[in-house]
């Protein structure tokens, strides 16, 4: 499972990275344009699509890195064997949001998928698509990372 997650955060940095040299073009196009007084409707509209896909995916990959913001102190605080099963409900709390961001998500998708954006035409359900699509890969990490917690015995790594 932990080569798996690797080689997933990977994949996903380097989908990212493409994102980001996307939307850096899209708002450059679209700055160049304005400066010419010209007006692309649809530039915002994918960058801002594309912003909402770069941060849900990237939520997801900064769970397998552990750069989420986690308050440690108070669990610190408490007994050793208190501390990991304070850890085991924290993982417990995580798989069950991803697990209900899931199929939310998806049903979000599905009902708005007849509904057009604006300027491009596109589906919204393209857009929405991307909240079950980076709970899985966020349900991944996690559940990788109670496997290691697990075999570690409790090494907090929130």
């Amino acid at each position: 499972m932990e080569k798996f997650s690797k080689r997933l955060s990977k994949i996903l940095s380097n989908i990212l990275m493409v994102i980001i040299v996307l939307l850096t073009v899209v708002v450059a196009l679209q700055v160049i344009t304005r400066i010419l007084k010209i007006s692309i409707p649809w530039a915002e509209e994918l960058a801002r699509f594309l912003l909402i896909w770069l941060t849900f995916i990237g939520t997801s990959v900064a769970i397998h890195e552990k750069m989420h913001l986690a308050v440690k102190f108070f669990v610190r605080l408490a007994p050793i064997k208190a501390q990991y099963y304070i850890g085991l409900f924290t993982y417990s709390i995580m798989i069950i949001f991803f697990g209900s961001l899931i199929f939310a998500g998806w049903n979000l998708a599905l009902t708005t998928m007849n509904k057009l954006s604006s300027s491009l035409q596109w589906p919204m359900g393209l857009v929405y698509l991307v909240l079950p699509i980076a709970s899985i890969f966020a349900l991944i990490f996690t559940m990788n990372e109670v496997t290691q917690y697990i075999k570690k015995k409790g090494e907090f790594s929130l």
